[in-house]
């Protein structure tokens, strides 16, 4: 018996240890979090992003989502410019597409939309960019974003 509450007593001493430890640790893991927030910031509109680096990430990009919020963004980076091609599958929703150059907005497709059956369209920039920004369809309009824009890209990881 002695044995059995020592068990239990030693299980309820390692789960008060750990939440101990993960509530003491909580406001510094928020704070590396928030330090990790990457940004884009166009005509002084700041659009919090998530950043797609490898292939399979890019490829899957917002596929399967339902939506994407007015103030966020998904940006696909490439270690070199080309004229990066952009396909909507299984997308749930119509978004607008950014290409950038370095620090320049240098193509822009609003509203691309979401496949019909089994057509899955594909949007390809006029110039190169290695960097591609997708965001809610009407962003752009509404925020007056053009090509020759500036931007600013700020990944922080």
């Amino acid at each position: 018996m002695i044995k059995k509450v020592l068990i239990v007593f030693g299980f309820l001493v390692s789960i008060f240890i750990g939440i101990t430890l993960f509530v003491y640790n909580l406001p510094s893991n928020l704070q590396r979090q928030s330090q990790k927030q990457s940004i884009v910031e166009v005509l002084g509109h700041k659009i919090e992003i998530e950043v797609m680096r490898s292939t399979s990430d890019r490829t899957r990009g917002l596929s399967g989502r339902e939506s994407l919020a007015e103030d966020k963004g998904m940006l696909f980076v490439f270690s070199t410019p080309g004229q990066h091609s952009f396909w909507m599958k299984d997308m749930k929703f119509s978004i607008d597409i950014i290409w950038i150059l370095d620090d320049e907005v240098v193509d822009i497709w609003k509203s691309a939309s979401v496949p019909m059956g089994n057509n899955t369209p594909s949007y390809r920039p006029k110039r190169s960019a290695n960097y591609v920004l997708e965001v809610a369809a009407g962003f752009v309009e509404e925020k007056g974003i053009n090509i020759g824009n500036k931007i600013r890209v700020d990944i922080n990881e």
